[in-house]
């Protein structure tokens, strides 16, 4: 069970790692477009983001918690 957690770990690493990323992309487009345009752009993709890591979340956080139990279940 701890290559499980090990995993979900992992992931959630890296979820936070190509979350930073896209954000630096998403403010160094928001710079070079500046004005209105940029703040259009950053709020229609910043929308689709957060709604996009409400649900990996979700799931991580799901598959924590099916580590716990059957952890709990087989201990």
């Amino acid at each position: 069970m701890r290559i499980l957690r090990l995993v979900i770990v992992g992931l959630a690493a890296l979820f936070v790692a190509a979350r930073y990323a896209r954000e630096r992309a998403r403010l160094r487009t928001v710079a070079r477009l500046g004005g209105p345009e940029g703040l259009r752009y950053l709020e229609s993709t910043r929308a689709r983001s957060d709604s996009a890591m409400v649900i990996i979340t979700v799931l991580l956080a799901a598959a924590a918690a099916a580590s716990v139990v059957r952890t709990a279940l087989a201990g």
